[in-house]
């Protein structure tokens, strides 16, 4: 069985640009690649420029009665081939091939523009050499999964580069029919090219098919969503939802990183809702985001429109307090769900604030201390010193609320995603050219 952890961004699939983290499915830990303005993740513990990967910081601290690992020792289990210089895990989440594993999708860097994508699938902690190993190697560039042809067979719709206009942009998306190659080079095996009138579209899951929709970021002043599973009326049919930000037109159109994602049913009254917004920078709409229940058709004014409100999604808890319902971080804090929203505001009772030391905790969506509550990540952060990671146990009596650590975690750099496979828990982390590192806590 496999289990994996929230904290933290990208997916575009999931919710973003909340108070805290993305909640529709659990994330990477401490993504690098979020498509929210902030990033409350912990700085890592020091300088990494001249780690000495020789020493077990664990020994040579001042003896603590805390279990302590310290993640630089532990030997990479993914590593890379020659010539690749550079790994980003972008998400141990999705289930590609539709097994019921959790699998892992990749960004790999072998100095060239556009980066490559691998997909591993589960189960995970096994040996591997990168791309040489994975299970699918996207050459430059990406692709959205599903059963685009209807055949029970998962295809790819990958960005082509015929179409590109400018850098870091595609135009057009190329069908790759299933079943796939393990090596896939979009513009020679596509089938057929749908070309966009903008440089990418933005999937996502509103209908909850499991079949990816498409968003467009790019027209001033709006989101649009076409829901329709055939690709070719991406961009050329009329949208099936459109939502209109209030902002002055001239600033909305100098406006960066609009946004839209999916969150889960936060307040519980089993309506599913978006979440749309602008980033702060520059929009003149003050960061507002807008929530809009999922199922919603045709035009909607965010600032008149009696089907939006002031909101965003939240990341989940887990359940605190064993209650059998999920709980909420609202920023420093838990809140007991379900959750509502009242001018902008997650309104709901207060089980616990976070212990003082730990005001950026992240849960883990990982039971680390067996006691049925999912845990908590952070560190007691100074400056130029060597300070490890946390463990710290969840709910209101946990080390989360009395900063008693359950575990010290040493690294150089920072945690991706924890992760459970076979009943052993999991810290994943990148290490850059080095590769990927499954650290047990136990």
């Amino acid at each position: 069985m496999q289990v994996i952890a929230l904290l933290g961004l990208l997916a575009v699939l999931a919710c973003t640009e909340p108070d805290r983290a993305p909640a529709d499915r659990p994330l990477p830990l401490f993504p690098g690649g979020t498509t929210s303005p902030g990033d409350s993740s912990p700085p890592p513990a020091t300088d990494p420029t001249t780690p000495d990967a020789t020493e077990d910081r664990c020994l040579s601290r001042p003896a603590q009665d805390v279990p302590c690992v310290d993640a630089d020792l532990v030997a990479p289990l993914w590593t890379l081939e020659a010539g690749y210089v550079h790994v980003e895990v972008q998400s141990i989440t999705d289930d590609v091939n539709g097994d019921g594993l959790v699998d892992a999708t990749l960004h790999l860097d072998d100095g060239a523009f556009p980066y490559d994508v691998v997909v591993v699938y589960g189960p995970l902690v096994r040996k591997l050499v990168l791309p040489r190993d994975a299970d699918l190697h996207v050459v430059e560039s990406d692709c959205w999964w599903g059963d685009w042809t209807g055949d029970a067979v998962v295809d790819g719709l990958c960005n082509v580069s015929d179409y590109a206009t400018f850098f870091e942009t595609w135009g057009a998306l190329g069908l790759v029919e299933g079943p796939l190659p393990r090596v896939i080079d979009p513009d020679a095996d596509r089938v057929a090219v749908y070309e966009l009138s903008v440089p990418y579209l933005t999937p996502l899951d509103t209908d909850f098919d499991g079949l990816l929709e498409a968003a467009n970021l790019f027209t001033p002043g709006r989101v649009e969503v076409w829901r329709g599973d055939d690709p070719a009326t991406w961009m050329v049919d009329p949208p099936d939802l459109t939502l209109q930000f209030h902002c002055d037109a001239d600033i909305v159109e100098k406006a960066f990183d609009p946004w839209i994602a999916v969150c889960n049913d936060d307040e519980g009254d089993g309506v599913r809702d978006l979440a749309v917004g602008l980033s702060p920078r520059g929009s003149g709409c003050e960061g507002d985001s807008y929530l809009v229940p999922a199922g919603t058709e045709g035009f909607v004014d965010l600032a008149s429109s009696p089907l939006a409100r002031k909101g965003s999604c939240l990341a989940s808890a887990g359940d605190q307090d064993l209650d059998g319902v999920a709980d909420f971080d609202v920023g420093y804090s838990v809140k007991a769900g379900p959750i509502t929203w009242t001018d902008g505001v997650p309104i709901g009772p207060t089980l616990f604030d976070f212990y003082e030391d730990f005001p950026q905790a992240e849960a883990t969506g990982v039971d680390f201390t067996d006691d049925g509550i999912d845990d908590w990540w952070d560190q007691r952060w100074d400056p130029g010193d060597d300070f490890p990671y946390v463990i710290l146990s969840g709910g209101a009596d946990g080390g989360v609320v009395t900063g008693i650590p359950s575990w010290h975690v040493f690294s150089w750099v920072e945690a991706e995603s924890a992760y459970t496979e076979d009943g052993t828990n999991y810290v994943v982390f990148t290490d850059d050219a080095a590769g990927v590192r499954f650290v047990p806590i136990e």
